[in-house]
């Protein structure tokens, strides 16, 4: 009976012991905060993109050797990060934000930024830089020749043939734009003519021609053009009535096609009647 009154008490004692350790070990186990997630599960943050004014910096593509040609976050100077054959050019969202792409942590990064006074061709528009242009003419002026000059580059007016009817001269006139020095092409009004970079009131000449036929072999030879015609031995004359500094084309039984222009000086040509 003192037996298993002894057998008792030990086995009461064990369960007090097994009950005392696992108190202990639950009262040293860390209790997880409400929400905290378990670590094995949560992979590499990553930024996302966001919507443009919120000037949060957003990761394009991991390179290595990354490099800004405008030298990082500069909103005012066009540029283009580039590693490999891998490349991001500044631009303009719109008329007043630029998306800006800088090097960083061997990152191509991206920006968007509210250009104060608007953006343009990938910057934004530096107001302090302010573009310098001059026109000798005083701005479009079709009846005085003119020289525009802009950041040391200079344009003058010229006269140009028509791409379509070459016959026809137009005035390239220069003058000054919001980006400095810019062109209109522009037709001279009836009457008028472009001659020397401006619009000129058309004036008439008149002229003698002289047409040598070389050597004539004592044989009457032509001398022709569409503002008169003439025959001779060794040569002959045609009186010649036009617009100052009109080309007159000149044709013969011979060789040669000369062209003279009118300026109311008398002229010479020569045609090759070699046998």
């Amino acid at each position: 009976m003192k037996n298993d009154s002894n057998l008792m008490m030990i086995m009461i004692v064990a369960i007090v012991a097994v009950v005392g350790v696992v108190a202990m070990l639950m009262n040293n186990s860390p209790v997880r905060p409400a929400g905290m997630e378990d670590e094995s599960l949560v992979g590499e943050a990553s930024l996302i993109s966001d919507p443009p004014g919120s000037g949060v910096p957003t990761p394009i593509k991991t390179i290595v050797n990354c490099t800004d040609s405008d030298g990082g976050i500069n909103y005012f100077k066009k540029g283009t990060a580039v590693s490999g054959t891998g490349k991001k050019t500044d631009l303009c969202v719109n008329t007043t934000s630029i998306r800006e792409y800088y090097c960083k942590n061997n990152n191509i990064l991206q920006i968007y930024y509210g250009c104060p006074s608007g953006c343009s061709n990938g910057a934004c528009i530096n107001q302090n830089n302010t573009i310098t242009c001059t026109d000798s003419d005083g701005g479009k002026n079709y009846y005085i020749k003119g020289t525009c000059t802009s950041t040391g580059a200079t344009a003058p007016d010229i006269c140009l043939p028509d791409s379509q009817n070459p016959s026809v001269i137009r005035l390239n006139e220069k003058y000054c734009g919001t980006n400095g020095c810019t062109n209109e092409i522009y037709i001279c009004p009836i009457g008028t003519s472009c001659t020397d970079g401006a619009c000129k009131a058309q004036t008439y000449a008149n002229e003698t021609v002289r047409c040598d036929f070389m050597p004539s072999y004592n044989t009457t030879h032509i001398c022709s053009s569409d503002k008169g015609n003439c025959t001779g031995i060794n040569s002959c004359e045609v009186f010649v009535w036009g617009m100052m500094w009109e080309n007159v084309s000149w044709g013969s039984d011979c060789y040669g096609s000369p062209i003279t222009v009118i300026d109311g000086v008398n002229q010479k040509i020569q045609f090759n009647c070699t046998l």
